[in-house]
């Protein structure tokens, strides 16, 4: 497999990018496992669209994730969906506080 390092800014070590693309790419073919199976249970032959939140603090590198997608869809029901990407608004609250 062969990564352009640009996409990923100042991480020009392989290992680290391994590391980054195997994290995402294992979240992506969880995301085809989960939307098959909900076809499947829906008599559905193929997916046309797959919207995603990903909270800003999941770790999840949505560039990245778009790269593992184009690898788990292939020859999947997801693999001519429309992707729908964004960043879900996160509420920190402190544990101690009773609201």
């Amino acid at each position: 497999m062969r990564i352009n390092t640009h996409r990923y800014g100042n991480l020009v070590n392989p290992i680290v990018i391994k590391k980054l693309v195997m994290h995402e790419l294992s979240i992506a073919q969880s995301i085809v496992q989960l939307s098959e199976k909900q076809a499947r249970e829906h008599h559905s032959s193929q997916i046309e669209e797959v919207e995603l939140e990903i909270g800003r603090l999941a770790g999840v590198e949505l560039q990245t994730l778009e790269f593992a997608m184009e690898s788990a869809v292939k020859g999947t029901l997801l693999e001519k969906a429309l992707y729908r990407w964004g960043r879900a608004v996160q509420r920190l609250r402190n544990s101690l506080s009773r609201k």
